[in-house]
Parts: structure tokens; C-alpha cells; sequence
């Protein structure tokens, strides 16, 4: 039976031709399948597709990376009936598939999918949803502010060019938490909401710490520990091991509100998350099911 796929292709995304995403997509899914491809031309514009196109397809398949996902994501999560997502990953940074086994290699690209797929949660902050991140603090605000011609040219280190003035530019905030009802202040330089293996291909969880589809969020949260020096040693030490520490806090839960004085500049999934003075961020579980090709 002829399966109707959908294929949302962002040419921006990483470095590698448009032309040569839509064959290796091709050739990755095989035959017997009847294709609509729809090129992305702005931002948002991943999830208008997805949101117009989404219920009359078998399939919608992601090619492009985090950002062009957590569009595609945020426009299925508008359809009464979502079709599956399966993802060809050309960003720069690739953390959502990689957390899902993807990798270079065509041999081990879906390794940790099951033919059938699986249901995995998402998140919605403030009415948004994102896929497999919501942070603030130190360096976050260079994944969406380094320019994508940068991106293109220099691929990932176009993040360390861009993000050097941010190691001398870096803010606290003074924030009150409530974590699934318990209630908490902390100064915080850095935080991060995941519910993925990796983050920005710098922290790693251990694989059993985190199950994508369990109903609870990972949570990080690095206290401003006095100096940028220390900030920097503490989140060097967090890129070998994410553990507990004086300065660390890790936690899980299901809902958390933050609530600021001064505006919270959030990052979702490597896009700009607008500033907020307070958060809402809930665990939407297993609302969408990923298959492999």
C-alpha cells in the first residue's frame, strides 16, 4: 500500500546541498511511498507546513536540524491526528537526533529505533512547544544569535567564533522555582530543562539517567558560584560528568514554574525563546511517536 509522505526540507540547515538531502531521503525510505516535498522559505515556516499538510500524510519527514524538528513539532502538536515524524538530521549540532541514535554512519543511523517507532515526550513552556530543550544563562542565546551563513561556512565551530565575547558578557538571575509543588530560590547562571541524552554536544547524561518517553524532565541547574572562573571550571567539570555538587543541582519532574524579577531570555531547542518574566514549563507525554525509515 502507497503511504502518502510529507517532506518538510529546510535548504538552510548545515552544509550539505538541498538537492543531496532529498535523494539520500529518498533512497533512505525505499519505495512505496508518494512524496510531497515543500521547501521552507522563513522562519515559522516548517511548522505552517506542517500544521496545513500534516493530517493528510502517512509520514512527515524532518530534513534539516533542531530548529527546523522543534518547528515541524510545534505545528503536528496542532493536528487532531499526527502522523508519525522521522527525521534526516543536516544541522550543525544534530543533539535531538543523536539522542535518538542517529549518528554519521549509515549503518548505526537509527540504531536505537525500533522498526515500529516510539512515542517520546515533548515540553511547552509558556504555551510553546519544543522538543528536547529550554534553557538560560551563560553562552545560551549563541545558538540562535550566531548567523547561519556562519553556520554554513564553519559548521559547529561557528559557535565558538560567535560565542567568544559571551565568556566576558555573562548575567545571574535571582529566581524562584516550583518543581512539581516543591518550592525553592536559587541564583542561577546556567540552567537547562532536557529531555535528551546531550545538550549542545558539550553535556552528557548517562543513558540511564534519562528515558525519553517516562514523563519527567531533566533538570540542571549551576548556582552562580562567585567569578566567571569558577563559572567556567564548573561547567568544564559538568562537560566530563553531570553529577551534584556545592554549585550543581539536579533534579526531575513533570512541571516547573520559574519566576524572575528581571525577564528570563529563554533558548528552545537552540531558538530564541523570547524573555519571561515567569516560565510554565510542562512535560506533554509521549505526544508524539518517531519511526525510523
Amino acid at each position: 500500500m502507497t503511504k502518502n509522505v510529507l517532506a518538510i526540507c529546510n535548504p538552510k540547515a548545515g552544509r550539505i546541498k538541498l538537492r543531496d538531502r532529498l535523494k539520500a531521503a529518498r533512497r533512505q525510505l525505499g519505495a512505496g511511498f508518494l512524496w510531497t516535498e515543500v521547501i521552507t522559505e522563513s522562519p515559522q515556516h516548517a511548522r505552517q507546513i506542517a500544521r496545513e499538510k500534516g493530517e493528510k500524510a502517512d509520514l512527515i519527514l524532518a530534513i534539516g536540524g533542531d530548529g527546523t524538528i522543534s518547528e515541524i513539532v510545534n505545528g503536528m502538536m496542532m493536528l487532531s491526528n499526527r502522523p508519525p515524524l522521522t527525521i534526516i538530521a543536516t544541522g550543525t549540532t544534530n543533539d535531538f537526533a543523536k539522542a535518538l541514535g542517529w549518528t554519521r554512519s549509515k549503518k548505526t543511523r537509527w540504531k536505537t529505533l525500533q522498526k515500529e517507532g516510539f512515542d517520546i515526550d515533548i515540553g511547552d513552556a509558556n504555551g510553546r512547544k519544543f522538543v528536547y530543550c529550554a534553557c538560560f544563562g551563560f553562552l545560551c542565546s549563541v545558538a540562535y544569535k550566531t548567523p547561519q551563513y556562519l553556520k554554513k561556512m564553519f559548521g559547529r565551530m561557528a559557535y565558538y567564533f560567535w560565542g567568544i565575547p559571551g565568556f566576558f558578557d555573562f548575567r545571574h538571575y535571582e529566581v524562584e522555582l516550583e518543581a512539581d509543588g516543591e518550592k525553592s530560590k536559587e541564583d542561577i547562571a546556567f540552567f537547562a530543562l532536557t529531555n535528551s541524552y546531550r545538550l549542545a554536544g558539550l553535556f552528557h547524561y548517562k543513558s540511564e539517567q534519562v528515558v525519553l518517553d517516562d514523563g519527567q524532565f531533566e533538570v540542571m541547574i549551576v548556582r552562580y558560584p562567585g567569578s566567571f572562573i569558577k563559572l567556567r571550571m564548573l561547567l568544564v567539570s559538568l562537560s566530563k560528568r553531570i553529577e551534584e555538587s556545592r554549585f550543581v543541582r539536579l533534579l526531575r519532574c513533570k512541571r516547573l514554574v520559574l519566576s524572575s524579577k528581571v525577564p528570563l531570555p529563554l533558548c528552545l531547542d537552540g531558538e530564541d525563546g523570547g524573555l519571561h518574566k515567569e516560565i510554565t514549563i510542562t512535560n506533554l507525554t509521549r505526544a508524539i511517536r518517531i519511526v525510523r525509515p
